[in-house]
């Protein structure tokens, strides 16, 4: 699992995520809100169903 905020506010920094998420390869990627609307949905494209939004006060159970 990867969780966090990416902070992906310049341009082309989705793509750089993208690329060290394929290294990684996890089950599941939780973009906080400040990955920005447009790189979670960039993300979320290129990773269907691995790509969770997560936003404050929510739980993950592990």
């Amino acid at each position: 699992m990867v969780l966090g905020g990416f902070h992906l506010g310049r341009a082309k920094a989705e793509h750089l995520a993208a690329a060290a998420l394929e290294e990684v390869n996890p089950d599941v990627t939780h973009p906080c809100h400040c990955a920005g609307g447009q790189a979670s949905e960039y993300l979320a494209g290129r990773f269907p169903g691995k790509v969770k939004p997560l936003h404050g006060g929510m739980r993950l159970c592990l």
